[in-house]
Parts: C-alpha cells; structure tokens; sequence
C-alpha cells in the first residue's frame, strides 16, 4: 500500500491512498465466496453458481460492494500508519477500483492542530485583583441571614421600599398592548430592589392588593426599556429576627458574642472573595495564552459543541428559543474555550504533568472528611469512572495553573468592596 499525505492547512489533511492488487487479491477472493452464497439463480443451487457466469451478471456491483468494504479496511490502516487521528467524518474521492487492478481513493479530514506555544518560561505580567471587604458587607451579610429566617406579615396601607409584593407580570408593546404568552405569574418582586427600584420605586410605592401599576425594564439589546404591567395579589412586609444570642448561636456555632460572630463572616466573606479573585487571575491566564498563541481552531470542533450546547439547550425547552441567534451569541465563546483545550493539552504534554489515582484517592478521601452528611453517597458518586476522571480532570486544572503561576510576574489590583456597592448602586 502507497500513502501520500498532503497539509491543506494547519488542521486539514488529504490522503492519498494506492493499494495493488496483489494485496487486494486474497481478500477479494473471500469477498467472491461470499457474495456466491448470497446470490439466487434459477437452475443453480445456492453458492453453486460459476465463477463465470457470477462475474458476467454481477462485476460492477461487486466491484462496487467490494471497493467501499477495502476502502474503510485500508483507510483506519493508512491512519494508523501514518499515526494520524481524524477529528471529523473524512469526506471520500476519487474511489476507483475494477477487477485485477489496484485500490485507489483520497480522503479529506480534520485534525487536532499542532500548537506551538508561546515561551511563557520568562516572566510574564498578569493582573491579580485584592478584594478587600469591609464592616458594610458583614452588616449586608447578617441582614441576609436575617431574611432567610425572616416572618412575613401582611400589610394593608401599601406598598413601601422594601416590601414584598406578591404579583403578576404582563409584557406590554410599546403601545401598551398585551403580548400573547409574556406573562409570567405568582412572581415575589422586592420593591426597591434592583430593576424594582430607580424610577420603577415610586410606580411601586402605594399599591395594595388588587390594584395594577405599569413599570418599565431595560431589555438586553433593545433600544428601549420594556413596559409591564403588574398587578398586586398581596403585599408583605419582612419582620427579621433580633439579631441576639440565640440568633448568633443558630448560625455560628463556634461564635460565643458579637464580635466573633461578625470576625467569622468577615472570614467567610474574604474567602469567597479570594475564590473569586483567584479565578478571575486564571482567566487572564488563561486569556494571555490564548492571545499569544497563534492557532486556528478546527471547523469542526467548534460546530461539534455548538451542537451538543443547543441541543442541551433544546431540552431545557426555553420559550420562544431562537437556535440561531443562540448559535452565533456562543459561538466566540466556544472558540475561546476550544483554543485553551487546544493550548492546555499542549502544555499538559510540554510539561508532562498528570494526576495519579492515588491523589484523586486522597482529593476523594478529604471531600468525604469535609461533609457531616451523605458521606456514603458522595463516596459512591466518585466511584463512577466519569466522576472520578471529571474530578482527576479538574486536579490536573490545578496543578498546571499553580504551575504557570511560577511564571507569572503579578500586577496586584487592589480592590475595596465599598468601591463595588458604589458603581452598583449607579
């Protein structure tokens, strides 16, 4: 067998294959055997029929069956000589095969490009954001920890800042007609909260169960803010627990007084915000990489997961599902994000890191430690194979990003949470 291959482009290969007959001929040979025994004639039994006489009535066919059974067997050989891995369906041509003559045809595919990383072994800059939490975001903290324990009582003067208005919502057009199936019911809105404050807040102010008011959301995209209208089914108003003793016990244990109570959340803030900074830094890693790698992403890796995201997106049966614009909104993304897979098995192999199944025993055995609960099930979870590849996988995420980190020259940023409320707050 003759293989010739050709580098269309970085992740496009063609090959070219000649098989002679001489090695074709044993196998045909079988093929003949074969297709005799399929074959029905009047006036001969069954796999009885001469050669002659089966080449005379049926050459062309068998020609044909014979050629695309070769042409998978010596395709996967021709990959596997050549050591190649095909990462779509090869698109066939030029299949050309007749009776004492040799095999030939040509396949184009798609491969996993070669990347060729950047030499990230000299320091590189990347900024690293400091959050830096104050005595506002432990008072916000408890408040909501007050909420979730808070009673709910009825109120008849109207509505005010900070009440719960139990209500449904109608989408209006522009002219104030209602929109056929935009109506959403039974929802709980916090007057002053978020889209439910600014202008909205007055519109919101006063209302007692029963009357309707119209209010005005910005709509992603849209040139203007969309009216609703809503009308009231109840109105309520939080009663929250005292914060004491008993208030502080129910939700830290290990804090005997205010203070420490107040010092713990501060302490559980400040890890949620280092979580977050740190993945915001593996970001820009990550984006530094993707930006200074020069690599074009195979067609058919991107269309690949575009289909497995809408088709996840299908069974979540979204209302009034746009699949195209869903299609292209994603799709920057799912390039991004078949870059770094492109660029982070390259380093994975550059740098030779792995995880072992002892370490994913160790990661499993301490999660399993952290949990006063389902500890059986969580065991049980993570002796599935998938889970526990999923969870080797996300092990090897770590090490190679602690790993890059040693490259990294930090740009530290700081940041104060009282700065984050104040852009929120407009």
């Amino acid at each position: 067998m003759d293989t010739n291959i050709t580098e269309k482009n970085s992740y496009t290969r063609e090959i070219k294959v000649t098989v002679p007959w001489v090695e074709l001929e044993p196998s045909f040979e079988r093929f003949v055997n074969q297709f005799r025994k399929s074959i029905k004639l009047p006036g001969f039994r069954k796999g009885k029929i001469p050669r002659k006489m089966l080449f005379q009535r049926f050459k062309p066919s068998m020609e044909a069956e014979f050629a695309q059974d070769a042409l998978e067997e010596f395709f996967i050989k021709a990959l596997d000589d050549k050591n190649i891995t095909p990462i779509n369906q090869a698109s066939i041509q030029n299949l050309d095969f007749h009776y004492d003559s040799p095999l030939t045809f040509s396949a184009e595919f798609e491969v996993e490009p070669e990347v060729e990383l950047p030499n990230y072994k000299k320091k590189f800059k990347i900024k690293r954001d400091i959050y830096i939490p104050d005595e506002e975001d432990i008072d916000i903290y408890i408040r909501e920890l007050q909420q979730q324990s808070a009673e709910l009582r009825t109120v008849d003067s109207g509505s005010r800042d900070g009440h719960l208005l139990l209500v449904d919502l109608q989408e209006l057009d522009q002219t104030g007609v209602p929109i056929i199936g935009n109506r959403v019911k039974d929802r709980y809105i916090k007057v002053g909260e978020g889209m439910f404050g600014g202008e909205n807040l007055d519109r919101l102010t006063g209302l007692k169960a029963g009357e309707s008011t119209t209010i005005h959301i910005e709509s992603k995209g849209a040139p203007d803010k969309t009216p609703y209208k809503v009308d009231v089914k109840n109105v309520q108003e939080e009663l929250l627990p005292e914060v004491n003793e008993e208030f502080i016990r129910e939700n830290d244990p290990d804090a005997s007084n205010l203070s420490e109570f107040r010092k713990n959340i501060l302490s559980i803030i400040q890890t949620k915000l280092d979580a977050d900074a740190k993945g915001k830094f593996e970001e820009n890693l990550i984006d530094h990489f993707i930006q200074n790698t020069t690599l074009e992403v195979p067609p058919s890796m991107v269309e690949n997961y575009l289909d497995d995201l809408v088709e996840n997106a299908n069974k979540q049966q979204w209302e009034n599902f746009d699949e195209k614009e869903y299609r292209d909104r994603i799709k920057p993304s799912t390039i991004r994000n078949m870059k770094w897979y492109l660029i982070r098995k390259a380093l994975i192999s550059s740098t030779e890191l792995n995880i072992s199944e002892e370490e994913v025993t160790a990661k499993v055995s301490d999660l399993v430690q952290g949990v006063s609960e389902n500890k059986r099930e969580l065991e049980r979870f993570y002796k599935k194979p998938s889970n526990r590849k999923r969870l080797q996988e996300n092990l090897l995420d770590d090490k190679l990003m602690d790993y890059l980190t040693e490259f990294v020259k930090e740009q530290k940023n700081k940041i104060y949470t009282k700065d984050i409320r104040k852009l929120q707050q407009g």
